[in-house]
């Protein structure tokens, strides 16, 4: 019988910048280890949203050329792949034209339970990302509400007073430096007498 081939594919998101991908590659290196498939390649996508589409990601464009030529597609869970079921279905159905499987190392999603069960995953992954999003608009909306400011450079006039990993602190009224206090006539310069000139 001969060995199976499998390409091992890993997204990072922004969302989780902080979460390293070795672990999760080094998961399915064991998995396709423990069945006897050959790993032929690693793609990784770093700073890449599950929403985005299949082709605008350089990693996932790497899986997708290697379909022909393997037996499975492997991440270490299916939100890995996508968070879109749009998405999902459509690499689900770019391995089902070259007669490659798509699995999950955490076994969720296995050569047995067919695409049934990843279809019904891929949407709870979907709603998951939907509440992040959620979630952080409304954290925005509560601390512009208390007069807080998101980051970024502050409003003419003002300054910002604390800050938090979350927001830039509340906004207070910056105090005129004495170049704005002065009055104009002193930045114009005194046109020479008549009297001066003719000295």
């Amino acid at each position: 019988m001969s060995t199976k081939s499998v390409v091992i594919y890993d997204r990072l998101s922004r969302l989780f910048a902080e979460e390293a991908p070795d672990h999760r590659i080094a998961a399915c290196k064991a998995y396709a280890a423990q069945r006897g498939w050959k790993v032929v390649h690693v793609a990784t996508d770093t700073n890449v949203s599950g929403a985005s589409k299949l082709e605008d990601r350089p990693g996932m464009r790497e899986v997708l050329a290697w379909l022909p030529r393997v037996d499975y597609v492997l991440a270490a869970k299916l939100d890995r792949y996508a968070r879109s079921v749009l998405e999902f279905s459509r690499l689900l159905d770019a391995a089902k034209a070259t007669a490659s499987v798509v699995v999950t190392a955490d076994g969720m999603v296995n050569p047995e339970n067919g695409s049934f069960l990843a279809n019904l995953l891929a949407s709870f992954a979907e709603y998951e990302r939907d509440m992040i999003k959620a979630r952080i608009t409304a954290s925005k909306e509560h601390f512009r509400s208390r007069g807080n400011h998101l980051g970024g450079l502050a409003p003419y006039g003002y300054v910002s007073t604390g800050r938090s990993m979350t927001s830039a602190g509340p906004l207070t009224r910056r105090p005129p430096r004495s170049s704005e206090s002065a009055p104009t006539g002193s930045f114009i310069t005194a046109r020479p007498s008549q009297d001066s000139r003719r000295n």
